[in-house]
């Protein structure tokens, strides 16, 4: 999603690191995120990725937890429109200027949902079967296990067996940042460009490779913003589970490019990485629990 705010761009909302994007962007997050929980049940979250020029253009995330959600880009740009015309947005976003794009996305082999995306994919939490069964309704609802028994009552489902509802939480996100010893172009500024969409991928998918090697739990990695200087990039790194600390991930990078796993070249000096947003370890089955008490309602 993307959409513009009447107001006048200041330098620092380049900065994702910056006090005025971190204000600018809880601003946003803080209206959006109770527009968008009331009426989508299976909303999970936005991600602000970038402010650029324009007067102030915010590019934004949305993420939601099931692909069988009748959700589309469509109602998303509709409430916000209608919300801000109503007064229960009061940013003056301008709803002519309102984008938004829907992307398939893949968290692993055999999970896959749909999240409503602004320029990147994005993927948090997915409810799906272990043997790729459809969870499609609940007069043909199955819940998977190992023995593909049939979700017809409370008593019978098991939510926790074996090979049954398999579920991706984000339970520990990490802000990486570092720099890049190449030229910056403006377009970098832009996450909807061509070039910002190709260096995003260059470096997620071998950092992805790196990550996948030394943490299980690793789920994916992406950008956030460029900014010049050479260029420096920000981004997330996001874990299953909460056992990897910053300074692990920290060395990981440092080592990595000193044993030259990566094609670009990163000043070590400059590899920043603090804790992000965490989810309690209990939390990771939350969903598929909800998910089962919902199907023994409606069979």
């Amino acid at each position: 999603m993307s959409f513009s705010i009447n107001e006048t761009f200041n330098d620092n909302l380049s900065n994702s690191s910056s006090d005025q994007f971190k204000a600018q962007a809880d601003k946003i997050t803080v209206q959006l995120e109770r527009l968008y929980k009331r009426l989508f049940r299976n909303f999970l979250r936005m991600i602000i990725r970038a402010f650029r020029k324009g007067s102030i253009v915010a590019d934004i995330t949305l993420e939601f937890s099931s692909s069988n959600s009748s959700t589309n880009a469509t109602q998303l740009s509709n409430t916000l429109a209608q919300a801000v015309r109503d007064g229960n947005v009061t940013l003056a976003i301008d709803t002519n200027s309102i984008n938004v794009t829907q992307n398939p996305v893949s968290t692993s082999s055999d999970t896959t949902t749909p999240a409503v995306s602004a320029a990147t994919t994005q993927a948090s939490t997915v409810a799906t079967s272990a043997s790729t069964q459809n969870a499609s309704s609940a007069s043909t609802q199955n819940a998977t296990s190992a023995s593909t028994q049939n979700a017809t009552s409370a008593s019978t489902q098991n939510a926790t067996a074996s090979a049954s509802t398999t579920a991706t939480v984000v339970a520990a996100t990490f802000n990486v940042s570092f720099r890049i010893n190449e030229n910056f172009d403006t377009n970098l500024s832009n996450s909807s460009s061509d070039q910002f969409k190709a260096k995003a991928s260059n470096i997620t998918s071998q950092f992805g490779v790196v990550f996948k090697r030394i943490f299980k739990s690793f789920i994916r990695m992406f950008i956030r913003s460029f900014r010049s200087g050479s260029i420096v990039a920000d981004s997330a790194v996001e874990f299953s589970t909460n056992e990897t600390t910053a300074e692990q991930l920290k060395n990981t990078i440092i080592a990595a490019i000193r044993n030259g796993s990566f094609t670009f070249a990163i000043d070590e000096t400059s590899v920043a990485v603090s804790s992000g947003i965490s989810v309690a370890p209990g939390m990771i089955c939350l969903l598929p629990v909800l998910l089962m008490s919902l199907l023994s309602r409606l069979l």
